[in-house]
């Protein structure tokens, strides 16, 4: 129910969005054309005005990248955007004025007329919006942290109630339908799944080493290389656990 009222709130401020651009388009080439003197085409006008509309699912998609794929080079992604949008946008021009229109205009004209103008707009938009990107993707992760570091567990055992700290649990494993916390205390079975525990308990210590397991690194006392890629992780408690050779690379990145 939420998701729909979500997606029909972000159809509609869309749609405001793109009713308002168009109109300050139609607005700005009218102005210019009054007091240049020449003659105004509101259909060539919201043909160029394309450039601004692509915009919304470009500076959308750039921030989907930028959110979940933690991209580095956040200049060189607000380079490739930039192109991308004014091959797009030269593109467009192309076919739509075919359709429309008595003349064409090619990609090439298009790109030689208006592209170094819409280029210095485009990447100053893009490298803008990345950089509001990574301000909130760090924002975000901090809150997640935050909120993470803060949260406890309840679990119970022989009918006591016991709260947990995420950052007592020296590693998780997989007992379907539940799943095991291991602390120095004990072991205390749980309602969750191994990747639900991580969403919900994003520490930076805790990382997946096996399909059956997590590790809290913090507690990690030895890890031992089997010869095949795998490795005998073993913890302050003195257990063993296996670290699988499709974990390995970012455990060992994780332990320095």
């Amino acid at each position: 129910m939420k998701t729909g009222k979500f997606q029909k709130s972000w159809l509609r401020w869309s749609l405001l969005i793109l009713a308002g651009l168009l109109l300050l388009v139609l607005a700005k080439d009218l102005l210019e054309a009054t007091l240049e003197g020449y003659s105004f085409y509101w259909y060539e006008s919201l043909l160029f005005g394309s450039f601004w509309v692509l915009f919304i699912p470009l500076l959308l998609l750039n921030g989907w990248i930028a959110y979940n794929k933690k991209p580095r080079l956040y200049l060189v992604y607000a380079l490739l955007f930039t192109l991308l949008h004014l091959l797009l946008f030269a593109s467009a021009v192309k076919v739509l004025s075919s359709v429309f229109l008595e003349d064409t205009f090619g990609i090439v004209d298009v790109l030689r007329g208006s592209g170094p103008e819409n280029g210095v707009i485009a990447l100053f938009v893009y490298g803008l919006g990345n950089f509001f990107f990574k301000i909130y993707r760090e924002h975000r992760s901090k809150k997640v942290l935050y909120s993470a570091e803060h949260s406890s567990i309840r679990v119970s055992k022989a009918g006591r109630h016991i709260v947990l700290s995420p950052k007592s649990i020296l590693c998780v494993r997989s007992e379907s339908p539940y799943i095991a916390l291991i602390t120095h205390d004990g072991t205390y079975l749980h309602t969750a799944s191994l990747q639900s525990f991580l969403e919900k308990h994003a520490l930076p210590q805790f990382i997946r080493i096996h399909k059956s397991s997590i590790v809290n690194t913090d507690f990690v006392k030895s890890y031992l290389s089997r010869g095949n890629g795998d490795y005998d992780v073993t913890l302050e408690d003195g257990s063993e656990l296996r670290l699988s050779r499709n974990y390995a690379k970012e455990f060992l990145k994780r332990m320095g």
